[in-house]
């Protein structure tokens, strides 16, 4: 079994798990089986308070009303509330829509399901005597 690679996910493989079980009946089973775990859980975060912040009001401009507002129009509310970019520069449309768009991938990345992928259990009977 082989693992699929993704950007930016962590990845968990085990390969060739073998356990040896002891039951009451006299049997001693040797069970194998491949495990395949990608999660974006072990990914840790960089954006600070300030850019969530920023994407939290374009996202309340952009989806929160009847008629979404432009970027154009978003971007004007911050220059006039006298807020400036991440970079300190005065807003402009495609600062705002930049902000939107990498917000929208991370949002997506973060709340992504984990793909887990298991092979085929084989159990194999290693001794089938009693041992006294």
């Amino acid at each position: 079994m082989q693992c699929r690679s993704a950007p930016k996910s962590g990845k968990i493989s085990y390969r060739g798990i073998n356990k040896s079980v002891q039951f009451s009946y006299p049997y001693k089973l040797l069970v194998e089986f491949d495990i395949c775990i990608e999660t974006t859980k072990l990914w840790v975060s960089n954006y600070n308070s300030l850019q969530s912040s920023f994407y939290e009001d374009i996202c309340k401009y952009r989806d929160n009303f009847l008629a979404p507002l432009s970027y154009k129009k978003i971007s004007k509310i911050f220059n006039d509330k006298g807020i400036l970019s991440p970079r300190g520069k005065p807003f402009t449309d495609t600062i705002v829509f930049s902000i939107y768009k990498k917000g929208k991938i991370r949002e997506e990345r973060i709340n992504r399901k984990d793909k887990v992928d298991v092979s085929d259990v084989i159990i194999t009977v290693l001794n089938s005597k009693i041992n006294k």
